[in-house]
Formats: C-alpha cells, structure tokens, sequence
C-alpha cells in the first residue's frame, strides 16, 4: 500500500512548487502525487442527480427594480413601490471572460465554487451590515464524483513541528493539510503563488475522473464544493437577502424568483 514519506509532506509540496512556480513533478514530489492520489480513491464522495447546493454573489441587479402596487389606507388607490432583485441568474455563474486567480482554478479557467448551507454561502462572500446578497440555488443535473478532503478528522495542529507523528496517522494528517490548503480564505493580497499547491492538486484531481472537490469552510457550518464543469449544475431559484446583524442575521430581501425552464 502507498504510504506518505512524512506528515509534513503537503507543507513541504507546497513550499516547493510555490517557489518554483511549476505544475512539472519529479522524483520526491511525484511520489507524493502517486500517493494522494492513490489514498484519494477511499475519500470518494458523491453528489446525486437533484441535489440542492447554494451559490451567494454580492449585491443586487443594477438597474432592475420591480414596482408593486400596495393598498394605502390614507390614499384612494394603490402606492407603486420599488423592490430590489437579485441579481440576474446568469450572473450567478462564473462569468467565463473574465476569471481571476482562485484557490482552485488557474486565471483564466472557470470552476463552480457552491456550498452545502445557504448561509455558509452568504458569508463567505463577507458582507457588510446593510448588504444585499444575491443567492442562488443550484440543481445537480447529474451523479457526480468529488474529492472529499474533510473526511478526516484529524488536524495538523495537533502534532506541534517537531513532534513526531505515528506512521498510522501520517496519511490522516497528510489529508488534513489539505482541507486546510482548500479551505484557507482567499484575500485581495493574496500572492497568486499561494494558490499554485492547491491548483496543482485540482488539476490532478480532474485528471484522475473526479468531478470536484468537498473541503471545509472557514466561516460557516457548511462544506465547500467546487465543480470543474460548469454545465453539470443549474440555477434553480434565485433570492435576495439583506445583513441585518454582524452574527451574521439576514433578513429576506423584497424580491425572488424561480428560474423558468
């Protein structure tokens, strides 16, 4: 069976491949490969055709506004009132012209990047008090194979540097540095260095028949899924929220709709 020469070896892959800047493996780092990959076939998880998963951009659709008339006791008729929309549900994708840097995909190369809650959703788009977030809800349109790098339980931090780690568990904490990689935020300061490790081991992932990846979220109780093919889900049903409080509360905005099909 294939086994990690260290626990350390994702730090250690990741620190190398971000100073040589290179998707190119040899030697000790190809061995690492082998082996993720190798121990990432039990870790396979599935998304089923019909599953629900969420996607949240900031703001609301510019420019479009519904008015609705409402019955006004002091007046004779009806009032028009304006209502904020969500943003179109095109917009809820990636927009495929115009694709940064992200911590699974290269520049240029657009991936669906969902959550399994609505609200982990929201937050991690980081919005302000007295925000508009757009939210959409995804359809799976058919039974995918994802990566699951939260399967394991075990954190890199329980093993303080130095300390050495039992061979039963390396593979364990290998995983767990992993999920972290995934699941570290994404910044405006970012170096776009910083997302070379985790690039490099979606690419692989793809190549070796897996349709995405489930890791961890930093800021809420749901899990991150990232889709490599953007035409495997659909938007379902867009809605738009408000940031009431910084817990974070939201309160449902004035305006959804269904997608028509």
């Amino acid at each position: 069976m294939a086994e990690f020469e260290s626990s350390h070896d994702f730090r250690d892959f990741a620190d190398f491949v971000k100073k040589a800047s290179t998707y190119v493996l040899d030697g000790k780092w190809q061995h690492f490969m082998d082996v993720l990959l190798e121990t990432s076939k039990k870790r396979r998880t599935s998304l089923s055709k019909g599953d629900s998963l969420w996607r949240a951009q900031l703001g609301e659709e510019e420019g479009h506004h519904r008015t609705d008339g409402i019955e006004d006791e002091r007046s004779d008729g009806l009032e028009s009132v304006e209502k904020a929309h969500p943003h179109h549900w095109e917009r809820m994708k990636p927009r495929t012209d115009k694709v940064c840097e992200g911590r699974v995909n290269p520049k240029g190369v657009p991936y669906l990047y969902l959550s399994t809650e609505r609200d982990t959703a929201m937050i991690e788009v980081r919005p302000v008090i007295g925000a508009y977030v757009s939210v959409a809800r995804f359809v799976i349109l058919k039974d995918l194979s994802l990566v699951d790098c939260v399967s394991d339980t075990r954190r890199p931090t329980i093993y303080p540097i130095g300390t050495p780690v039992p061979r039963d568990e390396q593979e364990e904490v290998v995983w767990g540095s992993v999920n972290q990689a995934f699941s570290k935020l994404v910044t405006r300061c970012d170096d776009v260095a910083d997302y070379v490790p985790t690039q490099i081991l979606a690419k692989k992932f793809r190549e070796a028949g897996f349709d995405g990846i489930k890791y961890g979220s930093k800021r809420g109780n749901g899990k991150s899924i990232v889709l490599f093919d953007l035409t495997v889900a659909d938007v379902d049903r867009c809605d738009l929220y408000q940031v009431e409080a910084f817990n974070p509360r939201f309160l449902k905005g004035m305006y959804s709709y269904n997608v028509p099909k």
